[in-house]
C-alpha cells in the first residue's frame, strides 16, 4: 500500500525542556499527519507481522537558487541538512500515532529510505507486509587448524594476527 503525505518532510526534534517538565513540541504536527495516514489506509486491516517500508522523502528546491539551478536541482539526491534517519523517525511515529498500519516501529523489519530534490515537496512511502522466511538447513562446521597469517590479513591489535578458518564438514 501506497502512502502519500503532501508537503515539506518534517524531522523529528529532540525532546524540549522547560523548569518543570519534558515536551514534545511536534505532537500537533505528528497528529495532523497521522490523520492523512488514516484515511489513505481506510479499511485496510492493520498489519501484525514484520513490515517492510520503503520511503521517499522529496525534499524542496531552496527558492533562492536561480531558475536554471532549480531546474538542474529538480529529481537529484538532497544532501543538505535534515538527516535522512530524523526523518523516518519522525514518518515511523506517525504511521504507528495513526493506529491503523502497526501497533508499533519494532514491527519494521526493512527500511530503505532516500531523499531527493522535488518542486512538489511530499513523503511517499510504500509499506508492505513481510513474509516470515523459511529457515535453511543447518551446516555443520569443525575449526580447521590455525593458519599463519598472509599478506593482506588485518592485524587484531592483541599481539599478532590470530585468523581460525573452518572447513565445512
Amino acid at each position: 500500500m501506497k502512502i502519500i503525505i503532501p508537503g515539506n518532510p518534517i524531522p523529528k526534534h529532540r525532546p524540549r525542556f522547560s523548569k518543570h517538565r519534558v515536551y514534545n513540541d511536534q505532537k500537533d504536527i505528528m497528529v495532523r499527519l497521522s490523520f492523512l495516514v488514516k484515511e489513505q489506509w481506510k479499511d485496510k486491516p492493520m498489519l501484525n507481522g514484520p513490515v517492510s517500508i520503503v520511503t521517499t522523502f522529496f525534499m524542496p528546491i531552496p527558492k533562492s537558487l536561480s531558475i536554471k539551478k532549480q531546474v538542474a536541482l529538480n529529481g537529484k539526491y538532497h544532501i543538505k541538512k535534515v538527516d535522512l534517519d530524523n526523518l523516518e523517525k519522525a514518518f515511523f511515529d506517525v504511521i504507528v500515532m495513526s493506529g491503523v498500519i502497526i501497533k508499533d516501529d519494532c514491527q519494521i523489519a526493512y527500511s530503505e529510505s532516500n531523499k531527493i530534490y522535488s518542486d512538489n515537496p511530499r513523503t511517499e512511502a510504500t509499506i508492505t507486509e513481510l513474509e516470515q522466511p523459511t529457515p535453511a538447513s543447518p551446516t555443520t562446521y569443525t575449526p580447521a587448524t590455525l593458519i599463519k597469517p598472509r599478506k593482506g590479513d588485518a592485524y587484531t591489535g592483541s599481539g599478532g594476527y590470530v585468523n581460525l578458518y573452518f572447513t565445512k564438514k
